[in-house]
């Protein structure tokens, strides 16, 4: 097995070991990166300049985007608790 997939493999491992509520989001957030990272190293592949950039910018909006969409649903699942 490549280091790689070690390393996601362990990343996985720690967030089962949590076993934090709603953990799928964790699993949702991981794969969308990795969605985002392939086509921007797609996007690298290709000649030229332009894809250059369209990859820097997949990879900068993308990971606003994701983590924008994480905070809203952590958000929404602090507001279903009350205080202490």
């Amino acid at each position: 097995m490549s280091r790689g997939l070690r390393r996601v493999g362990r990343i996985l491992a720690i967030v089962l070991w949590f076993g934090v509520d709603g953990g799928w989001i964790y699993y949702v957030v991981l794969g969308a990166y990795a969605v985002l990272v392939s086509f921007a190293l797609w996007l690298l592949s290709r000649p030229g300049w332009l894809p250059l950039v369209g990859a820097l910018t997949v990879l900068i909006d993308g990971l606003a985007v994701t983590l924008f969409l994480l905070h809203r649903w952590l958000g929404r699942r602090l507001r279903q608790f009350p205080p202490r």
